[in-house]
């Protein structure tokens, strides 16, 4: 195990990317395979509250169902790893720029929820996608900042408070289990 050598590990909650049909012209529109895309659930959840065939919305607080789905998620993630001593919680990978406010939110709902529980870990959000620094504003509630990438493409290097080894994984496989991706006969 990565605790057992030392190694702290990263999971990411959510990624920007997959939200934003402008990002990658080259994946198709990857919102198009979203599970909070109208298409692709049964639970009736529409992740593009404004129509504009992309799921930013879904790194707001635009949509209350959304939100109630994530913070479900976030929690079944702590409650799944959270006994374990090397885990770092990022918020989410180069959300929209507007998502600020939904991250902060996502780490209040981190920290309420493990003030109940015998461990809390550290919580860090990285930047926004056009590179606008988020994450080392002193209004920013988190523990850690990740790597920001600039308009400039200059990328600042990775710190966390605990440790400088550091293995990211990503949760979107159980992302999708815990919202019912595809056409799944069940709600979270």
């Amino acid at each position: 195990m990565a605790g057992d050598r030392g190694m702290y590990v990263s999971i990411m909650f959510f990624n920007g990317w997959s939200v934003m049909k402008e990002q990658y012209p080259s994946l198709n529109n990857p919102w198009k395979g979203h599970p909070f895309n109208q298409a692709n659930n049964i639970n009736g959840v529409n992740g593009d509250v404004n129509g504009d065939d992309s799921g930013s919305d879904t790194h707001t607080l635009a949509n209350p169902q959304v939100t109630q789905y994530q913070e479900a998620f976030v929690k079944k993630v702590i409650d799944t790893v959270g006994d374990l001593d090397n885990v770092i919680f990022e918020i989410s990978n180069e959300s929209p720029d507007n998502s600020i406010q939904w991250q902060y939110h996502m780490i209040d709902v981190i920290k309420a929820h493990e003030a109940t529980k015998a461990k809390q870990h550290p919580v860090g959000m990285s930047d926004a996608m056009s590179g606008t620094s988020i994450c080392c504003s002193t209004a920013a509630p988190t523990g850690f900042r990740l790597a920001a990438v600039h308009s400039s493409g200059n990328r600042k290097p990775m710190m966390a408070r605990r440790s400088s080894s550091m293995t990211r994984i990503t949760c979107g496989v159980l992302a999708a289990i815990v919202t019912g991706y595809g056409r799944a006969s069940h709600a979270v």
